[in-house]
């Protein structure tokens, strides 16, 4: 992690927003499995119900996100939510590519659940791809940590 990550991380800490924790390999371990079975589901809901595959495939992004974190020791409060999430992983790995994604369908979610948008299937065969490379960025990383 590079001093702006370190930075950043330092920051969510402070504000209350991530927590140290005690690691919990086993934990990450069953987070990423869920997320994967969140695919499979993103997967066969597509044409019956998008809205639904893309929670389906934004909650495996963020279940793996947060399975990084568990590895590391750190958790996510009520008070950071999903962003914190977000921002802690891209903090840590602010090189990967495989990321990049994450806030984008972050905010797409957020405005299908709060807002009212709509979600076809085109949208989630779309971002399905990206969920699925998080998902197997973080099994990499939990893998050989670092």
């Amino acid at each position: 992690m590079d001093r702006q990550g370190q930075r950043e991380l330092d920051a969510l800490l402070a504000a209350g927003r991530l927590e140290r924790v005690p690691a919990d390999p086993d934990a990450a371990a069953r987070a990423v499995a869920s997320a994967r079975r969140h695919l499979e589901s993103a997967h066969a809901l597509v044409d019956d119900d998008p809205e639904l595959a893309y929670t389906a495939l934004y909650d495996a992004m963020r279940k793996a996100c947060a399975a990084l974190l568990a590895a590391h020791g750190l958790r996510a409060t009520s008070r950071g939510g999903h962003l914190a999430v977000q921002r802690a992983v891209v903090a840590m790995y602010a090189r990967a590519e495989a990321l990049r994604p994450f806030d984008r369908v972050r905010r797409r979610r957020n405005e299908v659940e709060y807002l009212g948008g709509e979600v076809h299937p085109d949208d989630v065969d779309a971002d399905l791809p990206a969920a699925i490379r998080v998902v197997e960025f973080v099994a990499v990383r939990l893998r050989r940590p670092g």
